[in-house]
């Protein structure tokens, strides 16, 4: 050992130690941390060059086609006939 660890007593030597391994342990969560931003950073990266990369929006035609303003109002469908598949339900069903 060095001169300086020999000045040391066994219970600062043994507290120098503890903070050393937690200084450690939290330098290998700041790295697990980081890496996981890098990777979420990556996949966003890469998810924006896909939209970049897609078609080009089509463009809206100069004159917009106009919609008729009379637009005829059609009457409601008849009731099916009571020969058609309704009324075979309603006979087998008894209604």
């Amino acid at each position: 050992m060095s001169g300086a660890a020999d000045a040391l007593g066994p219970e600062e030597l043994a507290e120098l130690r503890a903070r050393l391994a937690e200084a450690e342990t939290r330098a290998r969560v700041a790295e697990a941390v980081a890496e996981e931003r890098r990777q979420a950073l990556e996949d966003t990266r890469l998810a924006l060059r896909a939209l970049t990369a897609g078609p080009a929006p089509v463009a809206a035609p100069e004159e917009a086609i106009p919609t008729p303003v009379n637009t005829p109002v059609l009457a409601p469908a008849p009731p099916p006939a009571e020969g058609g598949l309704v009324g075979r339900f309603r006979r087998v069903l008894g209604l």
